[in-house]
C-alpha cells in the first residue's frame, strides 16, 4: 500500500523555508518590541524628572508671588522710605549716629586707651605677621 501523502498545507508549514521565514519574522518583531520598551522607559524617566522640576518651579513661583505681594505692601514701602530716603512718621524723633573710628569707640567703651602694636610696622611686615601668625 502506498504511503499516504500529507496535505499540501501541512507540507508547506513544515518546510525549512517557512521555518526560517517565521524565525526571521519573530526576531524582527522582538527587536522592535524591545526597542520600543527601552524608548518607553526613557520617556517615563524623563517625564518623572520633568514633573519633579515642575513642582519645584511651581513652589518657587508661589514664593516669588508672595515676595511681589510683600514688595507692594505698605510695610515694605514704609521701611524703604525710612531706610533709603530718611523719612519718618509724625511724632517720631530720629537719632543720627555719626560713624566713629574704632579706637575712639573702644576707648569710650572701656575707658582706656587702645593702641595697635601693628601701627608702626610696614605693610609687608603686617602681611608676614598675618600669614605666619607672628605675634
Amino acid at each position: 500500500m502506498p504511503a499516504k501523502r500529507k496535505p499540501y498545507l501541512i507540507r508547506i508549514l513544515y518546510s525549512k523555508k517557512i521555518f526560517i521565514l517565521a524565525l526571521f519574522f519573530i526576531l524582527i518583531t522582538s527587536y522592535a518590541f524591545f526597542k520600543e520598551m527601552r524608548r518607553y522607559q526613557n520617556v517615563s524617566t524623563d517625564l518623572t524628572k520633568l514633573e519633579s522640576e515642575l513642582s519645584s518651579l511651581q513652589a518657587r513661583h508661589v514664593e516669588l508671588l508672595e515676595l511681589v505681594d510683600y514688595f507692594k505692601s505698605e510695610a515694605f514701602i514704609e521701611s524703604e522710605a525710612r531706610d533709603k530716603l530718611g523719612l519718618r512718621k509724625e511724632g517720631e524723633q530720629v537719632a543720627v549716629i555719626t560713624d566713629m573710628n574704632a579706637t575712639s569707640s573702644l576707648e569710650s567703651l572701656w575707658g582706656k586707651e587702645v593702641t595697635n602694636k601693628n601701627d608702626n610696622l610696614s605693610n609687608p611686615q603686617k602681611w608676614w605677621r598675618y600669614f605666619f601668625a607672628v605675634k
